[in-house]
């Protein structure tokens, strides 16, 4: 058999990594990715915030070098967390490969979560949400995060853990996640962690979530300041039930809501579905008046099943 002499063997494995150190989109994901984001104060992060801007815009300007750049880089060990975490999210957003998707999520769940990796992690992964991938385990990520904020400039709004961690599961069926969220709460004993399950359950309104919210409410081993927020969220539900639906759909017309109108839970679903795949003030306004008449309906429903 004839055997390749080592020295040839090395010689080979010497040329392949020149030439990935020589390709010019891998040397500027290198360069660009060249710093801990979790070891700088936020002012710092902020200097390298427009870096990844334009790195962003040369990528998307030329996915042909870049993509490629990107797979072998996030299928190696050894590299900067920024770079699996932003890298993989650049991975996502530019290419529509299943391989390429497995391969963004798998990386981005590396991210730590520096403050300015946040905004681009909660976007990615509304946008996975929307393409109907379970973002549960990594939305669950977030919860180790009290302070974690997204901040929309375009819209000047400001998103703290507990909605930027619901958005994203709004724009699916609850019976995805309903359960593994009532799951993680009964474990979960960071207090702001705690409140954050508690409105994705309220959000979520399926014929259990009053079940969940009423065994936190009346849990007197649980911290009151998450005793109270169950117990908010009751009030809105039972306070929306004392209200004639046609009322709520005249109070919506007078204030310029431009809701579907209809009695049906199911129609009411779908349109809650449909208007969270916009980010936005108004978006988070009329999630709260769809989740109050999803409650209505499914309670007029029942006394009708009696």
């Amino acid at each position: 058999m004839y055997r390749i002499p080592a020295l040839a063997i090395l010689g080979l494995t010497l040329s392949i990594n020149a030439q990935a150190t020589a390709n010019p989109a891998t040397q500027d994901l290198l360069k660009t990715y060249a710093f801990d984001p979790g070891k700088m104060p936020v002012e710092e992060q902020a200097k390298h915030a427009q870096d990844l801007a334009d790195l962003w815009t040369r990528a998307h300007a030329d996915t042909e070098a870049y993509l490629p750049a990107l797979r072998t880089l996030l299928g190696k060990k050894g590299n900067t967390e920024i770079l699996y975490c932003d890298g993989g999210m650049l991975l996502l957003d530019g290419s529509p490969q299943p391989a390429d998707k497995q391969l963004g999520l798998d990386s981005i769940a590396k991210c730590t979560l520096a403050e300015m990796e946040q905004p681009g992690y909660f976007y990615t992964l509304h946008k996975a949400s929307l393409e109907g991938i379970d973002t549960l385990p990594l939305l669950f990520r977030m919860l180790s995060k009290p302070e974690f904020e997204v901040y929309d400039a375009d819209h000047n709004l400001t998103l703290e853990q507990d909605m930027a961690f619901t958005y994203p599961l709004l724009v699916q069926d609850a019976d995805h996640y309903f359960s593994r969220i009532v799951e993680r709460l009964k474990a979960e004993k960071n207090t702001t962690a705690r409140q954050t399950l508690l409105a994705a359950i309220y959000y979520s309104a399926t014929r259990d979530s009053e079940n969940a919210l009423n065994a936190v409410a009346d849990d007197k081993s649980i911290p009151p300041v998450v005793r109270l927020r169950a117990q908010v969220f009751l009030k809105r539900i039972s306070d929306m039930r004392k209200i004639e639906p046609g009322k709520v759909y005249e109070w919506m017309k007078q204030n310029r809501f431009d809701l579907s109108v209809t009695n049906s839970e199911a129609d009411l679903r779908t349109a809650r579905q449909n208007r969270m795949r916009d980010i936005s003030h108004d978006a988070l306004r009329e999630l709260d008046i769809y989740t109050l008449l999803i409650y209505q309906a499914m309670s007029a429903n029942s006394i009708k099943s009696k």
